[in-house]
């Protein structure tokens, strides 16, 4: 996601021109035997990603129209590799082109779910995340060289940025819920609220701010959708419009996307 496929394709036949084997469909222990690998190399690194998500079981949860973000980003990429790095058959993967996008969460997979839906032509996008807002320069207890904990713009946030000229995030927002419709078992809204850290004795801990719970729901006004809450009426919504929840959830509204469009 943070390079054009053509050129990680450019760079791997460098490294294969230059004497490294890559072997695909490679499931180690199941049909790679990691005692072959060990005996046939002088080295062997374990490097691995996963592509399960983590999951919150929040009230709502089973609602009906949940993704998991690793879902929208793998059938994305897969859909431009087959097709040339284009984007055609709209079926084989989630489409966020004109629709308002909440993320919730952050971190490497939030941030693809922002520079994708970007990419993808979405209408709008916010970010909800957990944790406090990170300092712009290191704080006293993070000195070099440890890894700086400092408030970055990856290419995520910059391509929001250059597009809508905001910083899409919003900080210490955590989710309590989903409000499921009770006709269609479909997710028709979220439930949030913003929670304070604070540090004892170098520990942090989480409180819920009281009376900062709001509920965000997914209206139909006419031919058009809104997101609301009590006390931020600025996110409109069209139809088809999805929601993301978690740095590892993509969350959408097929109840939205039924809709007649005349």
């Amino acid at each position: 996601m943070k390079l054009e496929k053509r050129f990680v394709d450019r760079h791997v036949q460098m490294l294969r021109d230059e004497g490294i084997t890559f072997v695909t469909d490679a499931n180690v222990g199941v049909n790679v035997d990691i005692n072959d690998l060990k005996e046939a190399n002088d080295a062997v690194v374990l490097a691995i990603g996963s592509t399960v998500g983590r999951d919150l079981k929040l009230p709502g949860r089973e609602s009906e129209g949940i993704y998991q973000a690793m879902d929208f980003l793998t059938k994305n990429t897969s859909e431009i590799v087959k097709n040339g790095y284009t984007l055609k058959d709209s079926s084989q993967y989630i489409n966020a082109a004109g629709l308002d996008v909440v993320v919730l969460g952050g971190g490497d997979t939030g941030n693809d779910v922002l520079g994708t839906s970007v990419r993808q032509g979405a209408k709008s996008i916010v970010n909800f995340e957990l944790l406090p807002e990170p300092p712009a320069t290191r704080a006293a207890n993070n000195p070099w060289p440890t890894f700086a904990r400092i408030k970055r713009i990856d290419y995520g946030h910059a391509e929001v940025i250059a597009h809508w000229g905001k910083d899409p995030r919003e900080y210490c927002i955590s989710t309590t819920g989903f409000v499921k419709d009770e006709e269609t078992g479909r997710v028709k809204g979220v439930n949030t609220v913003k929670v304070e850290w604070t540090s004892k004795g170098g520990q942090w801990s989480m409180e819920k701010i009281p009376g900062s719970e709001k509920v965000n729901f997914l209206f139909r006004v006419a031919d058009s959708t809104f997101w609301w809450n009590e006390t931020d009426s600025n996110y409109s919504l069209t139809r088809n419009t999805p929601l993301s929840w978690s740095s590892s959830l993509w969350v959408s509204s097929p109840l939205i996307k039924t809709w007649p469009l005349n």
